[in-house]
């Protein structure tokens, strides 16, 4: 970000069983293990190549107009992101067969840039929070007890309210009621 604002995420870790679901197991830590032995030296290496990194402005820009809503669809943005960054992991003096596990990784995970995409979108969030005459939501958040908005303009108060339980139609009678305020509790 051009204001110098910094947002943080994990690697999006593909598909199967995955931590991010609620998966544990030793298939789940062989694959963290994998993400933190191979795949993070191989990007680490290949973005270091790149003298002004990657512009995901521009990026995401390009990723809407292909279909891409940084939620459920992000095929677009990641396969940008690895026609990008292929050039330089091809470069890298890595184990070949690394540098092939990656490139595999990346080519099935359509969804790697949606925790890229949510990093980035809390750093410009966060500096449309400093815009002082604004009222644009610029953060929720939500912890299974309380939901919570942060409006730019009103500096760090947030405005909180209890979540509710949702009324749905189930199939099964037995599911019903059987929801969770925010899935909380």
């Amino acid at each position: 970000m051009d204001d110098g604002n910094r947002a943080y995420c994990n690697l999006n870790e593909g598909i199967g069983k995955v931590m991010r679901f609620g998966a544990y197991g030793e298939d789940v830590l062989t694959r963290h293990r994998w993400m933190r032995d191979v795949l993070m030296p191989v990007l680490s290496a290949a973005l270091g190549r790149m003298e002004r990194g990657i512009d995901l402005t521009a990026m995401m820009a390009q990723g809407i107009t292909m279909g891409d809503e940084f939620h459920q669809r992000n095929i677009a943005s990641s396969a940008l992101l690895m026609r990008t960054l292929a050039p330089q992991i091809a470069r890298l003096d890595h184990d070949k067969q690394h540098i092939a596990e990656v490139m595999d990784f990346l080519s099935v995970t359509d969804q790697f840039f949606l925790n890229l995409a949510m990093a980035y979108c809390k750093a410009a969030m966060d500096a449309g929070a400093m815009i002082r005459a604004g009222s644009i939501v610029t953060a929720m958040t939500r912890n299974g007890n309380m939901f919570g908005i942060r409006v730019s303009g009103l500096g760090e108060r947030w405005f909180t309210a209890p979540v509710n339980t949702p009324q749905a139609s189930v199939f099964h009678r037995l599911l019903a009621g059987a929801g969770e305020p925010g899935y909380g509790r």
